[in-house]
């Protein structure tokens, strides 16, 4: 007895719903993108651009790992910026990994990077985290009717099953 009328798609996805284009991708980059970076990422804390090491030497501000690693992709527009030599890439196949135009919400389901929902340069990017850990989730709404004056926006919400 199995499920009837279900459709299991690859990695990346592409969805298109009510006007919002949505990418899910099951990819390990955090570890990649650190890998080859040319400017370290802080471990962690701070607000993403941090002032915090203000005694370094260099002007440019340290990004945490992970919007340094979302400033990569979108920027790129690719889902796997690192050396073909890093990741062999199947080339007729490479177009599925552009991200140009960027989409309405990027899901990065990273098993390096901790549950986490942030906005760059007009994408909400997200990593649902690992459910089986603590039975922690996230629901995300593409068109979602708020109390503002654009109309229907987007709305993202951690979740959990209490046990």
């Amino acid at each position: 007895h199995g499920v009837k009328k279900v459709t299991f798609a690859a990695s990346p996805c592409r969805i298109r719903h009510y006007g919002k284009e949505m990418v899910f991708w099951r990819g390990d980059v955090m570890k990649a993108v650190r890998r080859f970076a040319i400017v370290p990422a802080r471990e962690e804390g701070g607000d993403g651009w941090g002032d915090e090491d203000e005694d370094e030497d260099d002007d440019a501000p340290k990004l945490d790992a992970v919007h340094h690693t979302i400033k990569t992709i979108l920027d790129q527009s690719h889902l796997l910026p690192v050396p073909p030599s890093a990741h062999p890439v199947y080339w007729e196949y490479d177009h599925a990994l552009r991200l140009y135009p960027p989409p309405d919400l990027l899901v990065l389901a990273d098993a390096d990077a901790g549950r986490y929902v942030r906005e760059y340069e007009g994408v909400t990017v997200m990593n649902p985290g690992a459910f089986h850990v603590d039975l922690k989730f996230l629901v995300h709404r593409p068109v979602f009717e708020g109390e503002e004056e654009e109309g229907p926006t987007s709305k993202t919400e951690f979740s959990a099953i209490n046990l």
